[in-house]
């Protein structure tokens, strides 16, 4: 089983084309096979995705530039648990969302 990172998530979230986006089983099916792991550990991808758009968050916040950032908003679905976790930036992701045409 996998035991990812912060940066391990955030390689994976870069590869997700604009305009779609992957549920944590698909994200943590792919980081499984990009290090040839069987799977990867739900709880700590979970967590690491959370670091990862909270940081996103505090960015766009910032006045960081979309284009600059994670595009973490491809890997929280409409609904996802991380919606009611996040704090910082929660109305730009979603707008992020939107402006690729994404459910919100």
């Amino acid at each position: 089983m996998l035991l990812t990172t912060a940066r391990d998530v955030a390689g994976a979230v870069r590869t997700i084309p604009r305009g779609q986006e992957v549920d944590m089983k698909t994200l943590r099916a792919r980081l499984a096979r990009a290090f040839q792991a069987e799977t990867a550990c739900p709880v700590v991808t979970g967590i690491h995705l959370r670091a990862v758009a909270e940081m996103v968050g505090e960015q766009l916040d910032a006045g960081v530039a979309p284009r600059d950032v994670v595009p973490v908003w491809r890997a929280m679905p409409e609904g996802a648990p991380i919606w009611k976790r996040i704090e910082n930036g929660r109305s730009r992701l979603a707008a992020q969302r939107k402006a690729e045409g994404l459910p919100v």
